[in-house]
């Protein structure tokens, strides 16, 4: 499990993708005699931003392992689910991206970044570490692929809803047209003129 690994003392500054730098961290770990097995660490660092400034050094606390990724033990069964958790849990994946450069990159890292620390910290092998991450590109295509297929049909329905609505309101106007038109032709005809007079009707001929 790569979590086992610790940062380099001497701060490094890389350009590979997918690596970048990280100020100087030395880890302190918490052994138990009884179960022979590390039981938690502390990781202290330098912020070399802050000792430029001040020209002074100053190691200080960075997190301590189990309080800041919720977990009771560091073993490799319980650093295997922590990584787990990572794809779902962005809060907590944030929080491992940003100690894994010890504080130094505390920008956002989603994506192709984002694989690419996972699978870092899953994988040990060149060969399964670059499975991982052509199993979570497929993951993404496959991912955008459903949801466009998903939302194929709703757009022909709602095509289909709007040609209809436009199909029923053209045949409203026209039979309205042509209900104006046919009494507009009645009341030219001079037949009869039509009046009414509270209850009753007259009926005036033409002459």
């Amino acid at each position: 499990m790569s979590m086992f690994l610790a940062p380099a003392v001497t701060p490094w500054y890389s350009t590979l993708p997918g690596v970048g730098s990280n100020n100087p961290a030395v880890r302190l770990y918490k052994y138990s005699r009884q179960t022979r097995h590390v039981v938690d660490y502390t990781q202290y660092f330098l912020n070399l931003t802050a000792a430029d400034t001040a020209g002074l050094d100053n190691w200080t606390v960075e997190y301590h392992a189990t309080e800041a990724y919720g977990i009771s033990a560091i073993n490799a069964q319980s650093l295997s689910d922590l990584v787990k958790k990572f794809a779902d849990d962005s809060d907590l994946f944030t929080r491992y991206y940003h100690y894994n450069s010890v504080s130094h990159d505390l920008s956002n890292c989603t994506g192709l970044c984002k694989n690419q620390q996972i699978c870092a910290a899953s994988e040990v092998e060149f060969e399964r570490y670059s499975q991982c991450i052509s199993s979570a590109h497929h993951r993404r295509h496959d991912t955008r692929s459903n949801t466009n297929t998903t939302h194929g049909p709703h757009r022909k329905h709602h095509r289909r809803r709007v040609f209809a609505y436009f199909l029923l309101g053209s045949l409203i106007v026209i039979s309205a047209v042509f209900f104006l038109v046919l009494a507009f032709c009645c009341c030219q005809r001079r037949h009869a003129v039509v009046y009414f007079s509270r209850s009753h009707y007259s009926l005036i001929q033409d002459t």
